[in-house]
């Protein structure tokens, strides 16, 4: 073989060693830089899995602390509800009082307005009744009836007895003295005849002038009240013990004198005390306070 020949072929054996390790060079180098790339992204794969997981902890103690502070204030709330359990028993008990007393008070205030109504009928009737007197007692026939009726009472008050002691509406003899209200026996055939007046004509004409009247009515209500005024006089004419009464509210000067009321003799005072009582114990009945 020539030396042209052979140094051909060791050129060529030459450029293949080169390229052989120029390839495998190459391939060390890649290897080398894909090694590297892989470690890169695991260890960065590794790390973001690790901040996760660090990030999952922190989440969880918080989670876990705020579990035990609902925990710590219910087994507070649990503690305040037990020592406020017998107040809720009482608060129950108070409202159902409360119920029942407004229960009692809607029907004792509906008792009320029906007993009220009642006295207000009754006061009404009354003064009905009242004006119905008062124009009877105008009448000269009824008020004349009206005196005979109470002659006889005071007549069986004072222990007489009709037909015993006294008889009614009997002829006497003797001319001129007609038929009398009533006729007192008296020992050895002796008698008395009585005629009873009832001169309320001024009282109840007086009556009809108020009281707030000033200048000629004024002096009119005091001339006709003046013949039926209680004064000293009267009551010195009376017994030793006789006693002043009136129920109150007075007219003084007009139907009593000032002397007599607040004289010794005067039980006004103790009268009106009594009625007061009276009244009480009606309004107590009213309220249902009482047994009927």
């Amino acid at each position: 073989m020539d030396p042209g020949t052979l140094e051909h072929m060791d050129t060529s054996a030459l450029t293949i060693l080169i390229s052989v390790v120029a390839g495998l060079l190459i391939g060390l180098a890649g290897g080398l830089w894909m090694g590297k790339r892989e470690s890169t992204l695991v260890g960065g794969s590794h790390q973001s899995a690790q901040e996760r997981i660090t990030a999952l902890e922190a989440q969880l103690q918080l989670i876990t602390g705020q579990y035990e502070d609902v925990q710590q204030r219910y087994a507070e709330d649990q503690k305040v509800l037990t020592l406020l359990e017998p107040l809720r028993d009482q608060l129950n008990r108070v409202d159902k009082t409360v119920i029942e007393m407004e229960r009692k008070r809607g029907e004792q205030h509906t008792l009320i307005s029906e007993q009220l109504r009642a006295v207000v009928t009754n006061d009404e009737a009354l003064r009905k009744t009242t004006e119905s007197l008062e124009s009877a007692l105008r009448g000269g026939s009824t008020r004349g009836r009206w005196g005979e009726v109470q002659l006889r009472r005071i007549a069986e008050s004072a222990g007489l007895q009709n037909k015993l002691d006294f008889v009614e509406q009997k002829q006497v003899d003797g001319e001129g003295l007609g038929k009398p209200d009533m006729t007192l026996h008296l020992p050895g055939d002796k008698y008395i005849a009585i005629d009873s007046k009832v001169p309320f004509s001024a009282y109840w004409d007086a009556q009809d002038i108020p009281l707030t009247a000033t200048g000629e009515d004024a002096s009119r209500r005091q001339r006709l009240l003046e013949p039926y005024r209680v004064d000293a006089e009267l009551m010195q004419a009376a017994a030793a013990d006789a006693l002043f009464m009136h129920c109150l509210p007075a007219h003084r000067d007009e139907e009593v004198s000032a002397d007599v009321m607040d004289g010794p003799q005067s039980v006004v005072w103790d009268e009106a005390e009594n009625r007061l009582h009276a009244q009480k114990a009606i309004l107590s009945w009213c309220l249902g306070a009482m047994p009927a």
